[in-house]
């Protein structure tokens, strides 16, 4: 990617351009409870309560200089949401459609949001499942800086291990 900067001083316009290359990496755990509002053999819906722990890393470097600058941040937050769990179909296997949408404001901090939806397929304990996913995180200091806001949405792929 190249950058290009003017800076003005004493009156005399200097640009600056230069390229670069970046990298960037994040890491994210969550761990909850769900408790049902509703639970009958074919789903449930209920509340989530639990946590999450981002750590987020990025760095940038000049070509020109080989000049590299990173910064790292780590952010754990409570989350809230809903989620619900339906089973259409019972037999050899089992066919399932969930959802969730979780998040927290945290004021001038910034805020969070993860909702998803997928279908799978399986038996007894063990799921395999297609979806959507949508994150996006926006944690930052009260002055604004600092911040961790990567955007994440797509499908997903994923293996289920209900217990």
């Amino acid at each position: 990617m190249d950058l290009s900067r003017s800076i003005t001083y004493q009156n005399r316009v200097f640009s600056i351009t230069d390229r670069v290359t970046s990298t960037a990496s994040l890491d994210y755990f969550y761990a909850g409870y769900q408790f049902d509002l509703i639970s009958r053999p074919r789903g449930h819906i209920g509340l989530e309560a639990g946590g999450a722990y981002l750590s987020a890393t990025g760095s940038i470097t000049s070509q020109a200089t080989s000049v590299t600058a990173s910064k790292s941040e780590t952010v754990g937050m409570p989350l809230a949401g809903l989620a619900f769990r339906v089973f259409p179909v019972h037999g050899v296997l089992d066919v399932e459609i969930n959802g969730e949408i979780k998040g927290m404001n945290f004021g001038s901090y910034g805020h969070y949001v993860h909702a998803g939806a997928n279908a799978g397929i399986g038996r007894g304990h063990l799921f395999v499942e297609g979806g959507y996913r949508y994150v996006k995180p926006d944690i930052h200091g009260s002055n604004g800086l600092n911040a961790v806001s990567p955007e994440f949405r797509g499908p997903v792929i994923s293996l289920l291990l209900r217990l």
